[in-house]
């Protein structure tokens, strides 16, 4: 049986690499139109909002500031069913962006519960205030309180998520307490900054691929069915139906929304708390086997019910005096920033990466 199932999971997965080339060859410009956008959402959303919140991430754990701090807030942690340390890595994933609590957790160490883990990167997770502002707020709806809506939103559901764990989190035993003293360094800073660069060159690639999986979709008519069946058991249009599956996919997705309609808000609200197909595969790549994507799926699911109502109940109290109606709504789109910054940043850490290398070989 379980040689079957190998059997089963390795001829998918060769069927679906033969479709791509397949795909690239047939659809050439279609692919390149689709690798462009990709690569944009990186340049423009990615990496100046997780680029360095994965760096500072990596030093607060590796350098022991964490540790250290946690011995402060053990008492009000435990009440929840957390660790100091944890619900640092908690607060501080919310704000950071998506793998980046995933990241803080597999580097606490190897003594602690998988099981646990698991369970804490379900709701150690978050899109951060800089995608947010920039890829939906200001780009949507030129508003800034819906920052603040979208942010309590997502934060109420991890919250209300913690605390339906907390019997479950005590189940499993919590790491040791550890007094580590603060350690920083140009070795542990260069590390850090080499690690934030493979993660986010991760990203990158996964958020490109499904640039082109969502084009190949939308080619065969798959997008459109599936919008078509969406419309008809919600009370979604055909368009922002389109733009919701678009973004169940890759969250980055969203900035395609239709914009100015605040109707569309619990949805979008829900798709963030989410975080869409490709940051699991994010999370899947960051925890390198460490946890199993399958317990986090389905927490993340029950945030996006619970970050939809919730959103709908603040809606009529946090956008009092904001238009709601779509004929009348005035949008104020800004801009996106020059691609200069995050295209010398890549440069640079490229780099750092072959310095880094060079020096490590002199070493030993």
């Amino acid at each position: 049986m379980k040689k079957l199932k190998e059997t089963v999971i390795l001829s998918l997965k060769i069927a679906a690499v033969t479709g791509a080339i397949i795909y690239c060859f047939v659809g050439a410009s279609q692919v390149r139109e689709a690798v462009s956008a990709g690569i944009e959402r990186c340049i423009y959303v990615i990496i100046p909002s997780l680029y360095a919140m994965m760096a500072v991430s990596m030093l607060m754990i590796r350098s022991g500031i964490v540790t250290f701090a946690a011995g402060s807030i053990d008492r009000i942690a435990h009440i929840i069913g957390l660790t100091g340390e944890e619900l640092l890595i908690f607060l501080f994933s919310i704000t950071a962006g998506y793998p980046v609590g995933t990241k803080m957790l597999c580097a606490r160490g190897e003594n602690i519960s998988r099981s646990r883990t698991e369970l804490l990167a379900g709701v150690c997770f978050g899109a951060g205030p800089a995608f947010i502002s920039g890829c939906i707020s200001h780009r949507l709806y030129g508003s800034d309180r819906i920052d603040s809506l979208l942010m309590l939103s997502c934060f109420t559901a991890n919250i209300i998520l913690v605390l339906v764990i907390s019997p479950v989190l005590r189940r499993y035993p919590p790491p040791e307490a550890k007094h580590r003293r603060i350690m920083m360094n140009s070795d542990l800073l260069t590390e850090c900054i080499l690690s934030a660069g493979r993660s986010i060159g991760e990203i990158c690639f996964m958020v490109t691929a499904f640039a082109i999986i969502t084009y190949a979709l939308e080619a065969c008519g798959a997008v459109d069915i599936a919008g078509a069946l969406l419309s008809a058991v919600t009370d979604l249009d055909k368009e922002s139906a389109g733009a919701v599956l678009r973004s169940f996919l890759d969250v980055t997705a969203v900035e395609g929304f239709p914009a100015g309609d605040y109707r569309l808000l619990p949805w979008i609200s829900a798709l963030t708390s989410f975080g869409g197909v490709c940051v699991m595969l994010q999370i899947a790549a960051a925890a390198s086997g460490k946890i199993r994507i399958g317990v986090v799926i389905p927490m993340r699911i029950c945030a996006a019910f619970i970050s939809f109502f919730v959103c709908r109940l603040l809606m009529p109290f946090m956008l009092r005096r904001e238009s709601v109606s779509v004929s009348t709504s005035e949008v104020h789109i800004i801009n996106s920033p020059s691609p200069i910054p995050s295209v010398l940043l890549i440069i640079m850490t490229l780099v750092l990466f072959r310095e880094y290398g060079m020096l490590r070989k002199k070493v030993s």
